[in-house]
């Protein structure tokens, strides 16, 4: 489809997006690299690129939000004590402030849907031509879930909230088989993992069976994952191991009930320091 913008479709911009963000362009102002450039336009076969004011109104259009006037986004900043900075230099002070809205802007539900399909596409193209090594650990294909924390300055980013270490973060799940992402959402920064992770199985499905043909599947999770709703998202094919840290007391105890019969010796252990060690399978 074409944007409001004739002089440019989605698909152009989207490409000349991924060759900004290759060499360094970010936010509003993405496309600055490539238009001090024009050695690098020709690189990757790009004429023109969007201006800011451009960008803003493609990206609202990409991700089917309103375009906000400049009074409904910014207002008065208002008088600064700190004139000077660090260095005894004049701070000039801003002369607006963003207005942050009371619900963070998401991207359109059907947009989203739109991403979220080429994004399979893309991932399944990169599965059928990586190595099977790759993507494969013994008779398994692998597949890797977890959580980023994104950290974040300024007032620019209405989903970011206050992390465990007092930082403003938003959180970026991703779902990978082997080394390619097949699925992922960028979330607020208190966004429960556990709880998140399951919806994001359940969209990747189709694909996790395509991935693994006649193989099964094998889940690495940390312990951010170890919850009875992500063990019955989780695939018919799919063997799993995840972590349990927050379970240890539990599971020592547990094990210190084990009678003697079911522990089966090991052995020494030279590499962390054991005279010997012993082993058992439980539910």
């Amino acid at each position: 489809a074409r944007s409001e913008q004739a002089a440019y479709t989605s698909g152009g911009v989207a490409h000349g997006a991924i060759a900004a963000m290759l060499l360094g362009g970010d936010g509003i102002d993405l496309f600055a690299p490539l238009r001090q450039d024009r050695e690098a336009r020709k690189i990757f076969g790009l004429e023109e690129v969007a201006s800011d004011a451009t960008t803003y109104r493609i990206l609202c259009e990409l991700a089917g939000l309103p375009q906000r006037p400049f009074a409904q986004a910014y207002a008065p900043a208002g008088r600064r004590l700190d004139r000077l900075d660090m260095f005894g230099q004049e701070n000039p002070q801003p002369a607006h402030r963003r207005l942050i809205p009371g619900q963070p802007e998401a991207a359109d539900r059907r947009r989203l849907r739109a991403v979220r399909r080429a994004e399979r596409a893309v991932a399944m193209k990169c599965l059928k031509t990586l190595r099977k090594q790759l993507v494969r650990l013994h008779d398994w294909t692998v597949v890797f879930g977890d959580g980023s924390d994104l950290q974040v300055d300024g007032r620019c980013f209405d989903a970011a909230r206050m992390g465990r270490k007092g930082e403003m973060i938003f959180r970026w799940m991703t779902l990978r088989v082997g080394p390619v992402l097949v699925d992922q959402d960028l979330l607020p920064g208190n966004a429960d993992e556990g709880r998140t992770l399951p919806w994001m199985l359940r969209r990747a499905a189709p694909l996790l069976r395509e991935a693994a043909g006649r193989s099964r599947l094998l889940a690495l999770l940390d312990a951010a994952f170890c919850e009875g709703p992500v063990v019955k998202a989780l695939p018919k094919n799919c063997d799993w191991i995840i972590c349990a840290n927050q379970y240890r007391n539990a599971l020592t105890r547990m094990a210190a009930e084990q009678p003697d019969p079911v522990w089966r010796p090991c052995g020494a252990d030279v590499g962390r320091g054991w005279e010997e060690s012993q082993v058992c399978l439980m539910t």
